[in-house]
């Protein structure tokens, strides 16, 4: 049998081994909170870094498509929905919805090329003319307000690099988007538009006017979708149906090319 001193000094013992086990798993519990809070940093990192170099590259992607759809019409001659030298010989009307992916296509492809070859040199001037056949079979307000805001950026001379911008930020035609602040995130990148001004002239009578000569040519016109293309020597010779240009790839402006060409 044990002595009361040797029971004590077991007791001591065991004592201390339990609380050195204790010590132990406490470490291990820092320890382990401390990795999994530097992982957990080092995860936030991670993703900030993303979101970052994300919304930089969007950034970056953006001002760059401003810059290239400035310098394309900078010194080029505008006056509300013209692009060109008035006294060029030929004329090219364009009839688009600007929620349109194909008119969007038109624009990114060979529009380019027609304004390099035949607007820039004083060979032809294009008008533009906004219909909203989108919102006639939607029920939806994206092309009216697209259409709206592009005209009343043309009262300061400012239609085409304005469309030619929206076309490259355009989204899905499901999409309801064409909203103020869209609308206004465009323009901003427009040199020399005011945004404030537009929005002033939303509902200004010649941009109302416009809108609905649009769709008044275009039945004269008998155009029957969007992008449609004519060429003639004026505008009212322009918009016969006899001179319609067929553009069976959107990714080719040779047609356009060669009929403006044929009236030099």
């Amino acid at each position: 049998m044990s002595s009361r001193k040797e029971q004590k000094e077991q007791a001591r013992l065991a004592r201390e081994a339990k609380e050195q086990e204790h010590a132990a798993k406490a470490a291990r519990t820092r320890r382990l909170s401390i990795i999994g809070g530097v992982l957990g940093l080092a995860l936030i990192a991670v993703v900030i870094a993303v979101v970052v170099s994300t919304s930089g590259t969007k950034t970056e992607s953006d001002s760059t498509d401003a810059k290239e759809v400035n310098a394309r019409f900078e010194g080029i001659p505008q006056k509300f929905d013209t692009l060109g030298e008035p006294g060029a010989k030929a004329t090219i009307i364009e009839y688009a919805d600007l929620k349109c992916p194909f008119c969007a296509q038109w624009s990114t492809d060979s529009l380019p090329t027609v304004v390099e070859e035949a607007i820039r040199t004083g060979k032809a001037k294009l008008i533009f003319r906004p219909l909203t056949l989108i919102d006639d079979n939607t029920g939806l307000t994206d092309s009216i307000n697209a259409a709206k805001y592009a005209s009343a950026a043309g009262l300061q001379n400012k239609m085409f690099p304005y469309i030619d911008l929206f076309y490259l930020n355009q989204k899905a035609e499901s999409d309801t988007y064409a909203t103020e602040d869209f609308l206004n995130s465009i323009g901003v990148q427009i040199d020399g538009l005011d945004t404030a001004e537009v929005d002033q002239n939303l509902e200004n009578p010649k941009v109302t006017s416009l809108i609905k000569s649009a769709e008044e040519l275009s039945t004269e016109a008998g155009v029957t979708g969007t992008p449609m293309f004519f060429v003639g020597k004026d505008p009212a010779d322009a918009n016969n149906p006899d001179n319609k240009v067929d553009v069976n790839d959107l990714s080719d402006p040779q047609p356009i090319l060669d009929a403006v060409d044929a009236l030099q």
